[in-house]
């Protein structure tokens, strides 16, 4: 991986031993999850769908489970992986940090 694609996962991240990095790149737009990312101080955001987002898209990209993601949006519903949500609308991404 270029180190210029782990800068852009890590902006703030100074590179010592010890030092924990994202590699999922949450803040840049993935196959079935390329919508924007509005993250919060927690590790928690806003994020606004895209057509063709799925499930499995946004828990790759920000690595929460799928009943996480239901259950901060009451309002979600979905069968076999696929959204029922329409473009444009905004979720609640939980934190995948512990």
């Amino acid at each position: 991986m270029p180190t210029s694609y782990l800068r852009s996962f890590n902006p703030t991240a100074t590179l010592a031993a010890g030092t924990v990095l994202d590699l999922r790149g949450r803040n840049l737009p993935q196959r079935g999850a390329n919508g924007t990312f509005d993250e919060q101080a927690d590790g928690s955001g806003t994020y606004t769908v895209k057509p063709e987002d799925s499930f499995l898209g946004l828990t790759s990209r920000f690595g929460v489970p799928q009943y996480a993601i239901r259950a901060a949006n009451a309002s979600i519903r979905g069968m076999d992986g696929v959204l029922s949500v329409e473009p444009g609308e905004s979720i609640t991404i939980p934190s995948s940090r512990r």
